[in-house]
């Protein structure tokens, strides 16, 4: 069951992490703060895929994801509202 979790967990990390991948290239001419979320994003991913991946691990590596996404929706609809 533990494994069955931790399959789900790294999947929709992996999951969420492409589709962030797809709109960054687009959402980099937001600012500062895009590419600081993203960033910060690559760096944990980064150190998070050097360690043996536990069900914690990958549901902060899933959070982090999220973080990022959360900062640059939110930027885009600033920017749109403009």
């Amino acid at each position: 069951n533990s494994k069955a979790q931790l399959k789900e967990a790294t999947e929709k990390a992996a999951a969420a992490m492409t589709e962030l991948q797809r709109a960054s290239a687009i959402a980099i001419v937001l600012g500062d703060d895009v590419r600081g979320a993203l960033e910060e994003l690559d760096t944990q991913w980064v150190n998070a895929t050097r360690q043996k991946t536990s069900l914690a691990e990958a549901d902060e590596r899933y959070a982090a994801v999220q973080k990022a996404r959360h900062v640059v929706e939110a930027t885009a609809k600033r920017h749109l509202r403009l």
